[in-house]
């Protein structure tokens, strides 16, 4: 889109967006807003954030996003409003820094999230070195946006939102400054504010990240209800409270226990039963998936089970991967989650999404902790 083009359709989508996000989200902006070239940094929470940010943005940005967002027909609607660039997840780093270094060249200016995706804890530690050394051989002002209150207004995890109140605290500073600006946690804000953050069902999603019972260790044991859920082994009872924490413990203390305790579970158990998924496959490089079909999943010692559940085996075409596949752990590269309940990854020639309900992180930490262990031979 050219500039002149994305300005009036940035500043159309500003006049229907700012009243919401400033009354109906609680939002509010503090720092300075740049009405010349800058690139634009801030920590990653939840999938509105590029329009939460833009809205309160004197001058049009580009956001870089992966080229999977524009499949969503409203996503890629609102992406092109804010000129976003589409990045291709799996190719290579350096044609991405390319594409930056030349719209930068060009005058445009700059939006990204250095860690990528969207927090599940709430902390938002350092990016890779990589991000930072762009960020200071592009030479230009760095804006660097710290968004507060938004993980805690719609957890990664939860599958409700909350209202509360949102505050993105901006400031000019040189490289090194802009990436510590937004570095931090989320937790250590919400101790010192004890904003309330209100909403039905906040335990609806608990799922997705208390996979044992931190009391007795069951493994999928938790029944949600309300605020709350019940461990249906040892009755032990976790409430989610107005100000997010669970039973006074924050997100990022209870996935900190959970993760060990996966570790330990994935030693003792020689296969692990995650239930249904959907499984897409396509080529690397290719947008359109050549296979969709429902299936079980289960993770043993070498890699990843799939397979297929029911009677209807889905889409598959020809020449193309069987239904029933091992996904050995030590081929899957770049895994990465997407959404709430998505996980990909690249396997050998082709791209592989998992879709489940509850199981997209666990099977993230699992592929994280069993690569390089028992070799696999994928069926």
């Amino acid at each position: 889109m050219k500039e002149p083009l994305l300005s009036l359709w940035w500043n159309f989508f500003k006049v229907i967006g700012l009243p919401v996000f400033t009354i109906r989200f609680r939002a509010r902006y503090d720092g300075p807003s740049p009405k010349s070239q800058f690139i634009m940094v801030a920590n990653h929470t939840r999938d509105i954030d590029p329009a939460l940010i833009s809205w309160y943005l004197k001058h049009p940005a580009h956001w870089l996003s992966a080229q999977e967002a524009f499949i969503n027909p409203f996503r890629r609607v609102l992406l092109t409003s804010l000129g976003a660039f589409r990045i291709k997840r799996y190719e290579s780093d350096l044609l991405v820094v390319k594409r930056i270094i030349e719209a930068v060249g060009d005058g445009k200016s700059i939006a990204m999230f250095p860690y990528g995706n969207a927090s599940w804890d709430g902390t938002f530690g350092e990016p890779g070195q990589g991000t930072l050394d762009l960020v200071r051989y592009l030479k230009i002002p760095v804006l660097a946006i710290r968004a507060q209150g938004v993980y805690l207004s719609f957890p990664r995890w939860a599958k409700k939102k909350r209202q509360g109140p949102i505050l993105l605290k901006a400031a000019l500073l040189d490289a090194d400054e802009a990436i510590k600006h937004i570095t931090f946690s989320e937790w250590d804000w919400q101790r010192e504010k004890m904003e309330k953050y209100l909403g039905k069902d906040k335990a609806a999603g608990l799922e997705r990240i208390l996979w044992f019972c931190p009391d007795c260790g069951a493994f999928r044991s938790l029944s949600i209800h309300g605020d709350s859920a019940k461990c249906r082994v040892c009755q032990s009872t976790y409430t989610v409270d107005d100000y997010g924490f669970v039973d006074g413990s924050t997100v990022a203390e209870l996935l900190t226990r959970q993760k060990a305790m996966l570790s330990e579970y994935l030693r003792a158990q020689p296969v692990v039963s995650l239930g249904p998924a959907t499984v897409y496959i396509r080529k690397k490089g290719e947008l359109r998936f050549h296979s969709q079909y429902l299936a079980h999943l289960s993770l043993h010692s070498d890699g990843i089970l799939s397979e297929p559940a029911g009677n209807a085996p889905g889409r598959v075409d020809n020449d193309t991967a069987p239904l029933k596949a091992r996904f050995c752990y030590d081929k899957i590269k770049n895994e990465v989650g997407f959404q709430k309940t998505m996980l990909e990854f690249a396997y050998e020639e082709e791209i592989v999404r998992l879709r489940t309900d509850d199981s997209s992180l666990l099977i993230l930490k699992a592929i994280e902790r069993k690569k390089g262990g028992a070799s696999c031979i994928g069926l």
